[in-house]
């Protein structure tokens, strides 16, 4: 049977000492065992008497030494986080350690959760605001050249576009009569 007194274990018979490892710690004099820390907390040394609160952008599962950075594409935007979540459509989150996700700007898009990176929108589609999930086509009569485009242009008199995701116009031929 073992003894545990404030940080420290008493082996019953022995009176040898034994340190709580990490991710354990005792909190209490004349206790029966050492506790695991809770998720969101770690104990990094041996002999802890509490554990320590992991920051935003990082987690902890129970009984862990360390608190882990979140992966690119997930966030943990409070402090004492026992998981990272995915950031939603439309947003992002580069690197690692993430306490929140950005939008994603005009001109660009994310159509899943968890993205480390936006994508533009290509040529003939926008992105007019923000937080886009998915760009939009431009409509027969209006184009967008190029990439990450936030409107699409009108084409002039004298010129036309018949389908959608246009790049370009096209000049119309006036019969003679």
């Amino acid at each position: 049977k073992q003894w545990y007194q404030r940080r420290v274990a008493i082996t019953a018979g022995e009176g040898q000492c034994t340190l709580c490892p990490a991710g354990m710690f005792n909190d209490a004099e004349g206790a029966t065992g050492c506790k695991e820390c809770p998720s969101g907390t770690k104990a990094q040394v041996r002999g802890a008497s509490t554990c320590q609160t992991c920051e935003a952008g990082t987690f902890a599962q129970k009984g862990s030494d360390e608190c882990t950075e979140c992966a690119p594409g997930y966030f943990a935007e409070l402090e004492g986080s026992a998981e990272c979540s995915a950031c939603d459509a439309g947003s992002f989150a580069s690197g690692t350690g993430n306490a929140q996700c950005a939008l994603c700007p005009a001109g660009q898009h994310a159509d899943a959760d968890g993205a480390d990176k936006c994508k533009a929108c290509r040529a003939g589609t926008i992105a007019e605001a923000e937080g886009t999930v998915r760009c939009s086509a431009c409509e027969a009569g209006t184009y967008a050249d190029g990439e990450e485009n936030t409107q699409c242009t009108e084409c002039l008199p004298g010129s036309y576009s018949k389908k959608e995701k246009s790049t370009d116009c096209d000049s119309a031929l006036i019969p003679l009569l």
